[in-house]
């Protein structure tokens, strides 16, 4: 993460300054001190941790107490005193190492949720212009490459959430970002291993519903890719698990299309008032269009079922029982 020669260059100097001003008797000026903050804010921008840059440096500054402490001569009554002054500049040094880094940090976390929530926003509009291709770099994509997004509900704990689940999916192979959008919880990877993506989600939001794209490529891939993650999102339940588009496409597409609502608008509260006749539509769905293994999952006989399917054609003028009128039932019991 730091070059090698840059970093010689660094440790080199924070210790002749160091000794300069042990052998002024001094503690570290205002050019000691601006030089340790540029020095937090380099490695804040470079990625490394605070505790790693600050233990970094008393590794060497434990270095240089152990060379001092070896001479002998008139120079070891003098060692209290260097000792003295010698961690007091250690505690001003590391201590405005530190607030430059935090500082640093702040602002980068600023800028970076900023450009994440315009990514999204023009991921959302179906946006792929210059700007969306700057934005993409700058958080770390190729704008040419494959883009997978994963779509879950937000709840209340999610404010304090989002810190661990950025923090795990940046130890991830690749680039992903996370950003609450209103009441849904945004990913948008690329490079990730689909299967260890997930995982990671799931362990940081236990009980969630994760709803997936398809990877697609480009930017215009990775807004097609977020459409049809939230379609899946808002076409199912609650219930915790992992739903992608490849499986439930139909139900996706559909139920978010406002044209196809029309098709069944005047028989939605039909559809409202008789629960159980719907759920025996799409158990006989779910069940390869058998009335024997749908009523098997709703625990009935199956001569129930087939009445059930029979009053449902009665009501609604759709035939379960055929193609069309099957497809247009399934729209009207997931749209209700």
């Amino acid at each position: 993460m730091v070059p090698l020669d840059e970093h010689l260059s660094h440790v080199r100097e924070q210790q002749m300054r160091l000794l300069h001003a042990l052998a002024q008797q001094r503690e570290p000026d205002d050019e000691d001190l601006a030089r340790a903050a540029l020095l937090g804010r380099r490695r804040a921008g470079q990625g490394l941790p605070v505790q790693a840059v600050i233990g970094a440096y008393h590794v060497g500054n434990r270095e240089l107490w152990d060379r001092l402490r070896s001479v002998r001569g008139p120079g070891e009554q003098l060692l209290p005193d260097v000792a003295a002054l010698m961690w007091r500049s250690v505690q001003l040094i590391t201590a405005r190492l530190a607030e430059a880094h935090a500082e640093f940090t702040r602002a980068l976390h600023a800028d970076q949720l900023t450009l994440r929530h315009r990514f999204l926003a023009l991921l959302q509009a179906e946006v792929a212009d210059e700007e969306a291709t700057q934005i993409a770099h700058a958080l770390g994509f190729d704008p040419v490459g494959t883009f997978l997004a994963v779509c879950s509900h937000a709840v209340a704990s999610d404010n304090d959430g989002l810190s661990a689940l950025r923090s795990a999916l940046e130890a991830l192979s690749g680039t992903a970002i996370t950003v609450r959008s209103g009441d849904t919880i945004v990913v948008i990877a690329q490079d990730v291993v689909e299967s260890a993506l997930l995982s990671t989600i799931a362990r940081i939001r236990p009980g969630a519903v994760l709803a997936t794209g398809l990877a697609r490529p480009s930017l215009a891939g990775a807004s097609r890719s977020l459409r049809d993650a939230q379609g899946v999102l808002a076409s199912n339940g609650p219930d915790p698990g992992i739903r992608r588009f490849e499986d439930h496409w139909l139900k996706a597409v559909l139920s978010s299309s406002h044209e196809l609502r029309a098709l069944v608008e005047p028989q939605l509260d039909v559809v409202r008032a008789h629960p159980h006749l719907a759920e025996a539509v799409l158990a006989f769905a779910s069940n390869d269009l058998s009335a024997t293994g749908a009523a098997r999952s709703l625990g009935l006989h199956p001569n129930s079922t087939i009445y059930r399917l029979a009053r449902w054609q009665a009501l609604t003028g759709w035939d379960p029982r055929s193609f069309s009128g099957l497809s247009i039932s399934l729209l009207a019991c997931w749209l209700a």
